[in-house]
């Protein structure tokens, strides 16, 4: 099997991109299944009939007191359904920026939210592929502390000068304020990325950008963490290594943000061919290999950007497997080498994989016209 890559540039970036809260307005039937009946996927209803559900209330997470008085600030991403009672079930912390105080206050928010059930049909049904972004702001909070412009003022240096295990050691004492505010955040996660990228640890890099990304999203225009061009040059670079690694939607959805900066038109010309090239692969006659990690975490999530998938290479222990697109959403106990066969009606899917931290594995996805020597 093929794997396509993008090399990614090796200059370090100093950027941001600015992202929102979202919800899916997609209706799901859910249902859980061992591999062993696994063999084909039931056709969803048609669509047409189908009316998104309706917030009823969504209260706002309360703000942790210990944090307040600290001055932190944070962001809590999750994915989450909504079931056939208009409640909120099966939420997952994605990832997490900020003080270690915002993630069960972001939890036990979401969890009370209540939606009129979305409607099929005129029956009540799940909705699925859900996500937000839950922001931890204090009033005020614009600007870096001094110590903190300090400190990172002279881990740049030792980075500049190539001394990267104590620039290593700057950033670790960084990451273990708890009193950085968002502001803090976005330009510490954004020197992380750029000593990641030196030491060539790309996917310490990508995570790192995001996260920047992630922290900066909430500052107005007034108080923008970061400038146009900077915004640019990190959406091409998230371009880069999402190819790099294979994530080929979340790459097309850097390079369509980095398209919309059309001040910054010169950066996409840049890409835009690669960007063809990845269109291409996705529509090639070549499988799509790309290699997971649950290094210190237990879920992660994968965007599909074909209908047919498979686990191989696994290392370690994978336990369930959850598909959950715009239509529909399924849960399997894992086999290596099963293959999944995912009907376009569903729409767009993720996988929520689960197991044992530290499990290693392929996420293979298959191209329609070359089933037959898929299995050897």
């Amino acid at each position: 099997m093929t794997k396509f890559t993008l090399v990614p540039t090796l200059t370090a970036l100093l950027v941001a991109f600015s992202g929102s809260a979202q919800d899916a307005d997609a209706p799901c039937n859910s249902s859980e299944l061992s591999v062993a009946d696994a063999n084909t996927l039931e056709q969803v209803h048609h669509l047409s009939s189908f009316v998104p559900a309706k917030p009823i209330e969504r209260a706002n997470p309360r703000f942790p007191v210990m944090a307040a008085k600290i001055g932190a600030e944070g962001w809590v991403k999750m994915s989450y359904v909504i079931d056939e009672e208009g409640n909120v079930v099966d939420p997952v912390i994605e990832d997490a920026g900020g003080s270690r105080y915002f993630r069960n206050p972001a939890l036990n928010a979401i969890k009370k939210w209540k939606y009129e059930p979305a409607m099929i049909d005129g029956k009540p049904t799940q909705q699925c592929r859900q996500s937000i972004q839950m922001d931890f702001v204090l009033e005020g909070k614009t600007g870096a502390a001094r110590s903190f412009v300090r400190k990172y003022k002279e881990i740049d240096q030792l980075m500049q000068e190539g001394d990267l295990v104590l620039a290593q050691e700057g950033l670790a004492e960084l990451h273990e304020r708890d009193t950085n505010n968002r502001y803090e955040n976005a330009w510490l996660w954004s020197l992380d990325a750029q000593v990641a990228g030196k030491l060539q640890d790309y996917r310490r890099e990508l995570a790192s950008w995001n996260r920047a990304v992630a922290s900066s999203s909430r500052h107005s225009s007034e108080y923008a963490t970061f400038k146009d061009d900077f915004m640019a040059q990190i959406y091409s670079r998230q371009f880069q290594i999402n190819a790099y690694f294979g994530y080929y939607v979340e790459a097309l959805e850097a390079a369509e943000s980095l398209e919309s900066i059309t001040s910054q038109s010169q950066v996409y010309q840049g890409v835009a061919d690669s960007v063809e090239r990845v269109k291409a692969f996705i529509a090639s006659d070549e499988h799509i290999q790309v290699a997971m990690d649950l290094s210190g975490r237990t879920t992660q999530f994968h965007s599909l950007s074909r209908q047919q998938f498979l686990f191989d290479n696994i290392q370690g222990q994978l336990n369930t497997v959850e598909v959950r697109c715009d239509s529909h959403r399924e849960k399997y106990t894992v086999a290596e080498n099963h293959l999944w066969t995912i009907p376009d009606s569903w729409g767009q899917c993720r996988v929520l994989v689960e197991g044992t931290e530290g499990t290693q594995f392929s996420i293979f996805e298959i191209a329609q016209n070359r089933m037959d020597d898929l299995i050897q």
